[in-house]
């Protein structure tokens, strides 16, 4: 469960910008740029892979409308899922859709006799960001239904809070070396299953570059100690 939620922390982003900067954001629109992230356990071990690839760039009014395929691969490296979803750069603001990439996900789909319903908020991302910002919360509500009964089997709320923009810091992974503005946050993670309700809250750190968008990620347990992270591995 985990890392599903690190991987979309990873994806849901909305960049404030004018439409006219579309060019110049935390999200690379570029048509065939492919986006390499892997996941790592606190041991070094490789987790997850995820590969994401701008397949087609429109424009839409003033504005930019971009398909990204996403795949997600095991730690042999044997594709888990894949899926798509937009990036739509208009009206000053790139928005991503949460629940369009996350009801094509081959994991959902494959839950036969399962009916999905999946509600996301955007997480804001302001272009033009200064240290000591605060930043607003996001909210992704997962909930799993019997088909035809309406009866719950899952439900799952995702709140992403506390995030402040602590400092600049040039970070360097596999995929070169960045300038990025480093964010604080606060997960806040509530499962509901049948004779279960469990609520739990841990801390963590992202690192963005313009023009790339996510280029490392940590997630920490609530003691502190460091739990899993994300490093862009690859960009082309």
């Amino acid at each position: 469960m985990k890392y599903f939620i690190f991987t979309l922390l990873s994806l849901v982003i909305i960049s404030k910008v004018s439409a006219q900067e579309c060019s110049d954001t935390f999200y690379r629109m570029e048509p065939g740029s492919i986006f390499h992230l892997t996941y790592y356990d606190k041991k070094d071990r490789v987790a997850t892979r995820q590969e994401n690839t701008v397949a087609n760039v429109d424009k839409s009014g003033n504005g930019l409308e971009a398909v990204i395929d996403t795949k997600l691969f095991d730690k042999k490296d044997k594709l888990i899922t894949e899926g798509a979803f937009e990036v739509v750069c208009e009206g000053g603001s790139i928005k991503l859709d949460m629940d369009q990439m996350l009801q094509s996900m081959d994991q959902l789909k494959s839950m036969q006799g399962m009916e999905t319903e999946i509600e996301s908020d955007y997480i804001m991302l302001p272009s033009d960001l200064e240290v000591g910002q605060e930043l607003p919360e996001s909210k992704t509500t997962l909930k799993m239904k019997i088909e035809g009964s309406g009866a719950n089997m899952m439900s799952s709320v995702v709140v992403i809070k506390d995030r402040k923009v602590i400092g600049q810091e040039t970070v360097t992974t596999p995929a070169g070396t960045f300038d990025c503005y480093k964010i604080t946050y606060n997960t806040e993670v509530s499962m509901k299953t049948i004779g279960m309700n469990r609520t739990t809250s841990y801390p963590g750190v992202h690192w963005f570059a313009r023009n790339v968008g996510m280029v490392k990620s940590e997630s920490y347990n609530q003691k502190g100690n460091l739990d899993s992270y994300m490093l862009l591995t690859k960009l082309e």
